[in-house]
């Protein structure tokens, strides 16, 4: 059971990282020119360019991880110490755009920040805070709010199981102690979530480190980051030594902050199997006295603190739906290019996704979406579900490998930073000679999505009875039918609802599947890509508001159903 997908996944990991570190040494990749080892690539990344685009990037990272942690700390504290019935549904609620394109995402900033966008409507012709339109678009504040809205929820996620997990008895222990409310917070709550925040906060810097579509549809040109240089070098520029060198200087510099980070946050005890308060003793800050005992003369009432925490909840929900709301809206748009406010309300743009006056290209991206994400989800779900099973209770995982190191291999793709992952599996797939076909693009897709179901499956094969089992081949059932009769039907709803996250993740894909689709196999998150770099209309506005509804109805039925059988 555990043979193809180990196969599946380790070959394309490790395979793919392989042949991207050789390409680094190469003066021209093949199947062009002789095969030339050179350190050449090497150097050249000490030109200016380079230097000046990573410290962007780093600045970028910074801002956007700063931005998210004061967002989602003061979310993720209220939320986990509510006593409210709906504070699981308000969970929910902010990370459901998890699942929402992330260039309808970016998109639906520039509605915003554009020069008839919403802001500079409000600013000039409602508040005449300004008699002319303010550059907002193409500058660097907007990237970071654009990259905030897609990776905040990655920071609440950790923070609220971290602050779940907090024991109440020693918050008020501390009070009892005379502390107020921010000495408690700085000697009890902040040092238990250090390790989650250390975690959620790696992650978010590091996407935000590698992000391109952002950068590329609110920064433009003068804007750009490491990502994007990337990207120019694999798929204008046709670099391919140059950019796998890059590539590999970015893994290893985000090798070494997670070394760096894990060090000095305790992050393994974010992992630990006991997850015991020992286990995080030594995040204990210990601050000096001359620190503590002036705050604590500083009084916050209960009230304050809670609408502040309130206040901070509502602009957080507001924050992650406003701008898929705008470009709902402006699909409603009578004019070829989107203006806030509407003057009247059009469905043409509708029109172009039906027949007979649809548009060919978006519709024909759609198709192959659609069918990319059925094939993948449910070679996903079957390569995932087996891999499950296997490692539990197969020989070969005592044998060979011991099960940490296994489950490690089937979750590498959903960890591999996205544009590091992207650009090693084209160098593979372009040495195989599959690049850019639709082929290749089930291979690629079911990699991504396979991990997905891997942790879905895993969470609801932990809470077996094994029993059941037991029981049945004491009545004569082999492992077989017991497998067939007992295990799966008990796992179907966990494998449902990862087969949902897996179509919706292969679905909305863009960073990968730009590497990997061609001009026969783009999908429509490409499409639309090409389409807003080149020529902005309503149509994706139209288009954009169907992906939004559907990938938020797929991600809510599918959590719906994980948590209907948990």
């Amino acid at each position: 059971m555990l043979y193809p997908g180990w196969l599946l996944i380790s070959s394309i990991s490790f395979g793919a990282i392989s042949v991207l570190i050789l390409y680094s040494f190469l003066e021209t990749v093949p199947p062009s020119g002789s095969i030339e080892f050179t350190l050449n690539n090497y150097t050249r990344l000490w030109e200016g360019i380079f230097y000046s685009l990573f410290m962007r990037s780093l600045s970028v990272a910074i801002q956007v991880t700063i931005a998210c942690i004061v967002i989602a700390y003061p979310v993720a504290y209220y939320l986990s110490r509510s006593d409210s019935d709906y504070k699981h549904t308000i969970l929910l609620i902010l990370i459901l755009p998890l699942w929402v394109n992330i260039i309808i995402k970016a998109y639906s900033w520039q509605l915003i920040f554009g020069d008839k966008g919403v802001i500079n409507y409000f600013a000039v012709d409602v508040l005449s805070i300004f008699s002319e339109p303010q550059t907002l678009l193409f500058t660097q504040p907007a990237v970071v709010v654009g990259i905030v809205h897609i990776l905040l929820p990655f920071l609440i996620i950790p923070l609220y199981t971290s602050l779940s997990r907090l024991d109440d008895s020693q918050i008020e222990a501390a009070k009892n102690a005379g502390a107020n409310k921010i000495n408690t917070f700085l000697t009890v709550v902040f040092p238990h979530t250090i390790p989650s925040l250390g975690a959620g906060g790696l992650l978010v810097f590091i996407l935000a480190f590698a992000e391109f579509p952002t950068p590329a549809i609110l920064g433009g040109e003068s804007h750009r980051m490491i990502g994007n240089i990337m990207t120019e070098l694999f798929r204008s520029i046709n670099d391919w030594g140059l950019g796998a060198a890059l590539a590999v200087l970015f893994s290893t510099i985000v090798v070494l902050v997670v070394l760096v980070v894990a060090k000095t946050t305790g992050l393994q005890s974010e992992f630990s199997s006991d997850g015991s308060q020992e286990s995080r003793a030594s995040n204990d800050l210990s601050l000096p006295h001359w620190i503590l005992s002036p705050l604590n003369k500083v009084r916050i009432s209960d009230r304050v603190a809670n609408w502040f925490l309130k206040l901070t909840l509502i602009a957080a929900i507001t924050f992650m739906y406003f701008p898929m709301f705008i470009v709902a809206l402006l699909s409603f748009s009578p004019t070829s290019f989107p203006e806030f406010p509407l003057q009247e309300i059009s469905f043409q743009w509708y029109a172009q996704l039906i027949p007979p006056n649809y548009n060919e290209n978006l519709v024909h991206s759609l198709l192959t979406s659609i069918q990319l994400g059925i094939i993948s989800s449910i070679g996903a779900a079957i390569i995932g579900t087996l891999a499950v099973i296997g490692i539990s209770r197969g020989k070969f995982a005592s044998r060979v490998f011991n099960k940490d190191v296994l489950t490690f291999t089937f979750i590498l793709p959903m960890v591999l930073p996205y544009i590091v992952a992207g650009i090693s599996v084209l160098a593979l797939f372009s040495l195989l000679g599959i690049q850019g076909t639709f082929f290749s693009l089930i291979i690629g897709h079911i990699f991504l999505t396979v991990p997905f179901v891997f942790v879905v499956v895993s969470s609801q094969y932990n809470t077996l009875d094994n029993n059941l089992e037991e029981a049945s081949r004491n009545l004569g059932a082999s492992r077989l039918q017991s497998l067939y009769q007992i295990t799966l039907p008990i796992l179907s709803p966990a494998i449902i609802a990862g087969g949902l996250f897996a179509f919706s993740i292969s679905f909305d894909n863009f960073t990968q599947t730009f590497f990997w689709s061609g001009p026969d196999t783009q999908t429509l998150p490409v499409a639309i890509f090409s389409q807003i770099n080149f020529n902005i209309e309503p149509t994706v506005n139209a288009i954009g508001t169907v992906i939004i509804i559907l990938s938020l109805l797929v991600a809510f039925v599918g959590e719906r159903i994980v948590n209907r059988f948990s």
